[in-house]
């Protein structure tokens, strides 16, 4: 059976979690879908291989999460692109060394093309 990459989306709007994990399960991927930002995988042993994380959750901000998350030993190799509508979205991805960022609103076409590119760079897993 083959492998598929699992990409881990953390959104606090139950729609738009839905709506990506529909999006990228028809593009072939295995997708966790984490509504609260829990970022409850640490704890069950689901390994993503890429997280797509909302900036501007209810009472945190996933810039402080995913800096928590690439300053930890056992997460920080997973790739993570940092979502919002902010204008300095760019300047705080490289702040809190996200891997790359995709502006809301944004196209099925642009959010696939910067999953692929970050994934091409991660082997398959096996």
């Amino acid at each position: 059976m083959e492998k598929k990459y699992n990409i881990l989306v953390a959104d606090d709007d139950p729609c738009t979690v839905k709506i990506v994990s529909m999006i990228l399960q028809n593009a072939g991927y295995e997708v966790t879908e984490d509504p609260a930002a829990e970022m409850n995988f640490l704890s069950t042993g689901i390994n993503p291989d890429l997280i797509l994380l909302d900036n501007q959750l209810s009472g945190k901000e996933g810039s402080s999460l995913c800096r928590d998350l690439k300053q930890n030993e056992k997460t920080k190799n997973i790739s993570i692109i940092l979502v919002s509508g902010i204008d300095e979205l760019k300047s705080l991805t490289k702040q809190v060394c996200a891997d790359d960022f995709l502006n809301k609103p944004f196209s099925i076409t642009s959010l696939l093309k910067k999953i692929e590119s970050l994934l091409l760079k991660k082997p398959v897993p096996s």
